[in-house]
């Protein structure tokens, strides 16, 4: 299936956050956290202004996923403050995440799409990201990417791999 990826714009915000209401945590879905309309929008507006793509895949029959992308220097919740302290490279890097891929598009090639327009929009920059340790698919999916595990954590009560592009 041919997909189209491109970044996100602040307009894009209501059908991020209906892509990714079902996975989200209050819908018992893997995503950690939820996220409403108006999170996405200031989020879109923020990676605008710090130039970090947001980026989308799109099919015929319209959005099949979206990929985060933040500003190493952004550490405003404990989330990306721990992931920085742990992250053990030298090189520049950025966080990555979250992502979601609706249901239809898995196992499609979108998420190593999405991997490889990031890595030619942020040349030189290194991902760093969190799985839940419990997300089976979501971290063999991203080793496959070659992503490796660098760390684990816990916060809130829930086990987290950390992992980083090498």
């Amino acid at each position: 299936m041919p997909y189209r990826f491109r970044p996100a714009l602040p307009e894009d915000a209501v059908a991020i956050a209906e892509l990714m209401l079902p996975e989200s945590a209050s819908q018992g879905g893997a995503l950690w956290g939820d996220f409403p309309a108006d999170r996405i929008r200031h989020w879109l507006e923020r990676n605008l202004e710090d130039q970090m793509p947001v980026l989308l895949a799109e099919d015929p029959q319209g959005l099949v996923a979206v990929l985060f992308t933040t500003a190493s220097h952004r550490q405003d919740g404990p989330l990306p403050a721990i992931m920085a302290r742990l992250h053990q490279g030298q090189e520049p890097f950025y966080f990555y995440g979250p992502v979601c891929i609706a249901p239809r598009a898995r196992g499609q090639g979108v998420l190593e799409g999405l991997k490889a327009e990031l890595d030619r929009r942020l040349p030189g920059l290194k991902a760093v990201l969190f799985i839940q340790a419990g997300n089976a698919p979501s971290l063999k999916a991203h080793q496959r990417l070659g992503l490796s595990i660098e760390a684990r954590f816990e916060h809130q009560g829930q086990v987290f791999e950390l992992l980083h592009q090498p």
